[in-house]
């Protein structure tokens, strides 16, 4: 085995591609980029023989992403588990011979694109006050994450950052503002009277599902949280009718936050592993 690193990009997002296409998946752990940049975080590595990639989970014990569907290429799992694995899939593993769970700290939050580019409904209204306020107080703009605006995204990391808990994804962020052009993402940063207030990093997963990997605003700015999402949603492909904002780790402010958006699909991913 072998870190994962970016010279196994070639070899596997492809593979991934073609996965999410030809099944209609919309797990982040799909993404290359996505493993790439919280490969600390999970222990990543690349599993040649395989062609798969080991992680951990938090209690120590280890994983297998696959390329392929299990039964294509007949992984054989003594000591392993597959994950994720969508629903669609759970009938190629018999119950008698497959332990079949799940972690609630898994599960993917998707939305429709519309739900976050408009913010409709009841549900939604103090999503919408909070952006109204921020509308009323402030010139707002937003463009594309371009690399004459990286240094302003990193302003707002940096600032983000001396608020930020202990363990947070500032190293991923700052990474991926480096590895934009390479991994494929696209973005969109946020001003409010010039002063950059926010910025979103996502990847074009399938043609209908956008993932949202990354995004941070700054609390200063009340309401620019739902600004950079509605702006994120406003601007992503024309094929996209599903945007994945990830899982919640089981945070319990995490789970909150994306919980208040009203999630249109909560995405099990399920973990097999062969009966002892």
């Amino acid at each position: 085995m072998e870190d994962l690193s970016l010279d196994h990009q070639a070899s596997l997002s492809k593979k991934w591609q073609q996965l999410c296409h030809t099944h209609n998946l919309q797990f982040a752990e799909y993404s290359f980029a996505n493993n790439y940049l919280f490969r600390n975080l999970h222990s990543y590595k690349y599993v040649p023989h395989l062609l798969a990639v080991q992680g951990t989970f938090p209690d120590h014990t280890t994983f297998l992403i696959p390329t392929t569907m299990p039964q294509a290429n007949r992984l054989q799992i003594p000591s392993q588990t597959l994950f994720p694995i969508p629903d669609t899939w759970l009938k190629l593993f018999e119950q008698d011979t497959f332990l079949i769970t799940s972690d609630r700290a898994d599960t993917d939050y998707v939305y429709s694109q519309n739900k976050l580019a408009n913010l409709p409904g009841r549900h939604l209204s103090s999503r919408r006050n909070l952006l109204h306020q921020l509308e009323d107080h402030y010139q707002l703009e937003s463009h594309p994450l371009s690399s004459d605006r990286l240094a302003d995204a990193t302003t707002v990391l940096e600032k983000w950052n001396e608020h930020a808990r202990e363990h947070s994804d500032y190293l991923c962020c700052l990474e991926a503002l480096s590895l934009m052009d390479r991994l494929n993402l696209f973005g969109r940063i946020s001003y409010a009277d010039h002063i950059p207030i926010g910025f979103t990093i996502g990847e074009q997963l399938t043609p209908s599902t956008t993932l949202l990997l990354l995004a941070k605003s700054l609390t200063d700015f009340k309401g620019s949280t739902p600004y950079i999402y509605e702006d994120f949603a406003q601007h992503v492909s024309d094929s996209t009718q599903w945007i994945n904002l990830g899982q919640d780790l089981g945070l319990p402010t995490l789970r909150q936050a994306k919980l208040a958006y009203e999630p249109d699909l909560l995405l099990t991913k399920s973990r097999i592993s062969l009966k002892i």
